[in-house]
C-alpha cells in the first residue's frame, strides 16, 4: 500500500528513528521554523519475522552448542568403556563351555543303562572349531575394541541359547534343523543386537551433532535444558523425566558466546567431568586436564606434540612400499590420554592442531614448538623454586644452572643463598645438605617468622608479588628436546599416541620439547624395503636437519 506524510511550514518535522520499537517504526519531531512543504509518499514495507531462535528456556545456541560438545565426550566415555584384561584363562572356559555344549547335545545311549557314547558329525566338529577361533583369536584381536561386545553375542551367546532351547524343547541338536520358529527368533534376534548396536554407536552420536538436530529440534528442548543462572545449565539425565536432573557450568573466557581461552567446564552427571584448560571456538583443545566426576578416579590430561615428518606417508596409514622423496613436513599435534583409574579403551586419541606443511614454507619446526601451550621458563618471574639433592651427581635446582660450571648440578657447595624480591632485596642463606630428607619452606614464612629448615630437597615459594633468585646460579634460557623414533610399522598418529602416553604420565612437557620424529615405517609386507630407506642418507639429512 501507498503512504504520503504531507509536512507543512508551521511544523516542519523530521523522519526520527525509533530503535526501541522491533517494528522498525519512525516518529516525526519538530525540526526548524523555516516556511516549507515536503510531500512523501513510499510503498510500506512489508512486515518481516525474526527467524534466529532465541534458545528454549533461554538458552542460546552457543550454550546449546557448548553443551553438546562436552554431551558427546561423556557419551563417548560412555560408549567405550575402560580397558578390561582378558587373561587365556577367559578364553580356555569360553572354548570348554562350547565343547561341553555340544558334547550334551550330541550324545548317544545304547540300551537302556548302555555307555554314553558322543557322536559329533564332521558339521558340529567344524562349527566347534570355528567357535572356538571366535571366542580366542578374535577376541584377541578385538580385545579392546567395542566390536567384541557385538561378535561375542551375535556369534557365541545368542547361538548357543537357540541351541539349548531346541534340546530342551524339541530334543533336537541343531539350530537349523529344530523348529523353524526358534531358527526365525535367532535370526531376528541377530538382527535386532545389530541395528542396537549400529544405532547407539553410529547412528545416535552423529545424530545429535547434526546440524539438523541443532535447528530442527536442539539440544535444550531434547534434554529440557533450562538457566538456573548465567551460567549454570540443568538437564535431564539418561531417563529423560524419569531420571534424575543434573546441573553443567562452565567458568572462563568469553569470545562470541562461546568458551575461548582458559576456562573450566564442570558437570555433575556419574560420567561428567570437570575439565579446566584451554578452550578454542567452545571445544576444548590441549593442554587441559580433566577428572570424571564419579567413578574411580578416572582422570585424563591432552597434551600437545611437534611432529616432524620425513616420509611421504599420511597421518593415519603408511604407504605399502615406504619412500621420503617429497619435502619433509612438520606440524603439531593433541593427544588426550588416560593417566588416573580406569584407562578407557578410546584413549590415547591423537588429533591434528596444525596440520603438516612442508618445513621452512612459512613454518618450521621451532614455530611447532613455541605453539606446544608450555610457556617458557624465561617468560615469567620466578615464584618458586625446586631445590633437589637426591641425585648422586648434586644438587639441583630445577630451572637453572651453576654458574660456575654451567652445570644444572653441582657437589661443591655447602649452602644456597636465595636472594627474594620485593620493593628491595633480601637475602636469606639457605641450607645445609647433611642428608636426603625432603623439606618445603614458604617465602611468606621465611619474612615473618624463625622457620626451621629441614635438609634435603627444599621448595621455596612465595606470592605473586615476591620474585625469587638464587645466587651463584642462572635461569636456563632454552629447553631440551626430547626427539621420539618410533618403530617398524608404526604410522604418525600411531605415534603421536604413544608418545603423548608417556608425556602426559610425567612432567617432561614442562622442561623439554616433545618432537616425534616419523620416517619412512612401511607395513609388515615391507619390512626390509623399510629398513632401507631408513638408513639411506636422505633420511639421515632429514633427521639432523
Amino acid at each position: 500500500m501507498a503512504a504520503e506524510v504531507e509536512l507543512s511550514a508551521a511544523a516542519p518535522y523530521s523522519l526520527a528513528h525509533d530503535e526501541e520499537d522491533t517494528d522498525e517504526r519512525f516518529a516525526l519531531q519538530p525540526v526548524s521554523d523555516a516556511a516549507s512543504t515536503l510531500r512523501v509518499s513510499a510503498s510500506a514495507a512489508p512486515e518481516t519475522k525474526k527467524t534466529a531462535r532465541t534458545g528454549y528456556h533461554g538458552v542460546t545456541p552457543e550454550l546449546e552448542q557448548l553443551f553438546l560438545t562436552m554431551h558427546y565426550r561423556k557419551m563417548q566415555r560412555d560408549l567405550n568403556g575402560p580397558q578390561k584384561k582378558k587373561t587365556r584363562y577367559h578364553f580356555i572356559a569360553l572354548a570348554c563351555m562350547l565343547i561341553l555344549i555340544y558334547g550334551m547335545s550330541s550324545y548317544v545311549t545304547e540300551g537302556g543303562d548302555g555307555p554314553i557314547v558322543i557322536s559329533l558329525t564332521i558339521t558340529q566338529i567344524a562349527l566347534i572349531g570355528v567357535w572356538i577361533f571366535v571366542s580366542i583369536v578374535v577376541t584377541s584381536i578385538l580385545g579392546g575394541s567395542k566390536f567384541i561386545v557385538l561378535l561375542s553375542w551375535m556369534l557365541v551367546y545368542w547361538p548357543l541359547l537357540a541351541m539349548m532351547a531346541s534340546i530342551l524343547i524339541y530334543s533336537q541338536r541343531a539350530v537349523f534343523g529344530a523348529e523353524a520358529w526358534i531358527t526365525y527368533a535367532l535370526i531376528a534376534v541377530e538382527a535386532v543386537t545389530l541395528i542396537t548396536f549400529i544405532v547407539i554407536n553410529y547412528a545416535y552420536p552423529k545424530l545429535i551433532m547434526s546440524r539438523w538436530f541443532r535447528e530442527a529440534y536442539g539440544a535444550a528442548r531434547f534434554w529440557r535444558i533450562t538457566l538456573t543462572d548465567d551460567s549454570t545449565m540443568e538437564y535431564d539425565g539418561m531417563w529423560g523425566r524419569l531420571s534424575k536432573r543434573y546441573q553443567c557450568r562452565y567458568v572462563g573466557e568469553v569470545k562470541d558466546g562461546l568458551p575461548n581461552g582458559q576456562g573450566l567446564w564442570s558437570d555433575d552427571s556419574y560420567n561428567g567431568e570437570v575439565l579446566t584448560g584451554t578452550w578454542e571456538n567452545g571445544k576444548p583443545v590441549a593442554p587441559y586436564s580433566s577428572r570424571q566426576y564419579g567413578g574411580k578416579g578416572n582422570t585424563f590430561s591432552a597434551v600437545r606434540l611437534a611432529f616432524y615428518m620425513a616420509t611421504d606417508d599420511s597421518f593415519e596409514a603408511n604407504k605399502l612400499i615406504p619412500t621420503n622423496v617429497e619435502a619433509p613436513r612438520c606440524g603439531v599435534g593433541s593427544v588426550e590420554c588416560s593417566i588416573a583409574g580406569e584407562f578407557y579403551s578410546n584413549l590415547p586419541e591423537a588429533a591434528l592442531v596444525v596440520g603438516p606443511q612442508t618445513d621452512g614454507d612459512g613454518l618450521t619446526i621451532g614455530d611447532c614448538c613455541r605453539q606446544l601451550g608450555c610457556k617458557s621458563s624465561m617468560e615469567e618471574p620466578v615464584t618458586a623454586l625446586q631445590i633437589s639433592s637426591n641425585d648422586p651427581r648434586g644438587i639441583q635446582i630445577g630451572g637453572y644452572r651453576y654458574a660456575p660450571t654451567g652445570l644444572p648440578f653441582t657437589k661443591r657447595i655447602k649452602e644456597i643463598i636465595v636472594n627474594v624480591t620485593r620493593q628491595q632485596e633480601h637475602q636469606y642463606q639457605g641450607v645445609e645438605f647433611a642428608d636426603r630428607d625432603a623439606a618445603a619452606i614458604q617465602a611468606e614464612d621465611i619474612e615473618s617468622s624463625d622457620h626451621e629448615v629441614s635438609p634435603s630437597s627444599t621448595t621455596f615459594q612465595s606470592s605473586s608479588s615476591i620474585q625469587l633468585g638464587v645466587k651463584n646460579w642462572v635461569r636456563v634460557r632454552t629447553k631440551d628436546a626430547l626427539v621420539f623414533i618410533p618403530g617398524f610399522n608404526s604410522w604418525l598418529k600411531h605415534s603421536l599416541e604413544t608418545f603423548g602416553q608417556m608425556v602426559a604420565m610425567t612432567n617432561l612437557s614442562q622442561h623439554v620439547y616433545p618432537i616425534c620424529f616419523a620416517y619412512p615405517g612401511g607395513q609388515v609386507p615391507t619390512y626390509r624395503h623399510a629398513s632401507f630407506i631408513s638408513a639411506t642418507e636422505n633420511n639421515k639429512r632429514y633427521f639432523l636437519q
